[in-house]
């Protein structure tokens, strides 16, 4: 569901970027990025996800899928219909720990 928000508010985020600081921009996405970091820390500390790369940089990873999904989608290369699968199947490539089959993502 985060990547339709940042679809819905596209426009929105695009002007943020023109006309507002980097550090008003991170303030607004604390709350997410909080919750996206309590998931990887999670996952890293059960042994689902990877730990052979630093976690903040697996949260970059997750914030730049949704903004990528938005903006394909936006711009007509990637089905809203099937951004969900898409999404799911490469945050699940990326995030699976080494040496542990990556699952199929649900249909």
């Amino acid at each position: 569901a985060s990547w339709q928000i940042v679809h819905q508010l596209h426009s929105v985020l695009l002007a943020a970027h023109r006309e507002l600081p980097p550090e008003r921009i991170r303030a607004v996405h604390d709350q997410a990025l909080h919750r996206v970091q309590a998931i990887v820390d999670r996952g890293r500390r059960s042994g689902v996800f990877r730990d052979d790369l630093p976690e903040r940089w697996l949260v970059t990873t997750v914030f730049s899928l949704m903004h990528a999904a938005a903006e394909d989608t936006a711009a007509g290369r990637l089905d809203a219909g099937d951004a969900p699968r898409v999404i799911s199947a490469t945050l699940l490539a990326a995030l699976t720990a080494p040496g542990t089959a990556v699952p199929t993502p649900a249909p």
